[in-house]
């Protein structure tokens, strides 16, 4: 047995150093954007070269103990105290955002994929062991700019979720988690003031509910203090706001595909 735990811990921290140089490969390739683009490459690196050395010294410590029973199911299912966590995270986005039929386009939806780096916060309510119900806030500035008849100086997209997740627990610090809910994403495009034409509004908005789910790992440093890699998806269909600019009276279908690192405080 400790042979076989030995080489699992042994394959994981080869499948996380091969996920670190392809991830490192795949930012290098998108061609970085500057200084913000190494900074999130930089973290979610870090996050993975962390997990690939702590989770085998997890591995290594609490595998006596863990299975030669020391913990049994029910003391395995008891709540360890720490309710509430908030945490920050850092990763890099991948959006596609398509516009309904506009003369803008011609008469054609017009359709934009791009990738940028972005910041956010997420915090959730532990309810038992494996059940808790988590919230996310995550905005990606910088976005490029679609043709317009307005212009447009800014782009950005403020995406919501709150999902319950479930923890499959691998080590007593160490566990897997899978997540589903709902998503709230709001596109905003804002404008250099020109004249009477922006007297109203500076800024035009669509918004939308969808559906959202993710997936991650996340592992306990300490009582207190959590690290986790996580995949969040995001789909909905935006509305436009009724105070929008006349061109931009049309709805909008939003992707959202996030790869982070996190950092959380457990009360």
């Amino acid at each position: 047995m400790a042979i076989v735990r030995h080489c699992q811990s042994s394959n994981f921290s080869e499948i996380l150093i091969f996920a670190y140089t392809q991830f490192y490969r795949y930012i290098d390739a998108k061609n970085n954007k500057g200084f913000m683009a190494n900074v999130i490459k930089r973290l979610v690196v870090t996050g993975l070269s962390l997990l690939s050395i702590l989770l085998p010294l997890a591995a290594h410590t609490q595998e006596t103990e863990y299975f030669d029973g020391a913990q049994d199911t029910e003391a395995e299912a008891e709540h360890d105290g720490s309710y509430f966590y908030l945490g920050l995270m850092a990763g890099n986005a991948d959006m596609t955002t398509e516009f309904d039929a506009s003369s803008v386009f011609d008469g054609m939806k017009y359709e934009q994929s791009q990738d940028e780096q972005g910041f956010g916060l997420y915090t959730g309510f532990n309810f038992a062991d494996v059940w808790s119900l988590e919230g996310m806030l995550f905005i990606v500035m910088d976005m490029q700019g679609r043709p317009s008849e307005l212009p447009i100086d800014d782009v950005y997209l403020t995406v919501i979720t709150l999902t319950p997740s479930y923890h499959f627990h691998i080590y007593p610090s160490w566990s897997l988690f899978v997540k589903a809910g709902l998503g709230v994403m709001i596109y905003t495009e804002d404008y250099d003031k020109h004249g009477e034409e922006f007297s109203h509004s500076d800024s035009d908005y669509w918004t939308g509910i969808g559906f959202s789910f993710g997936a991650g790992t996340q592992f306990d440093i300490t009582d207190n203090i959590a690290i986790r890699l996580s995949y969040d998806y995001v789909e909905a269909e935006l509305e436009s706001d009724d105070n929008n600019h006349h061109p931009n009276l049309l709805d909008v279908d939003q992707d959202f595909e996030l790869v982070s690192f996190g950092i959380h405080y457990q009360f």
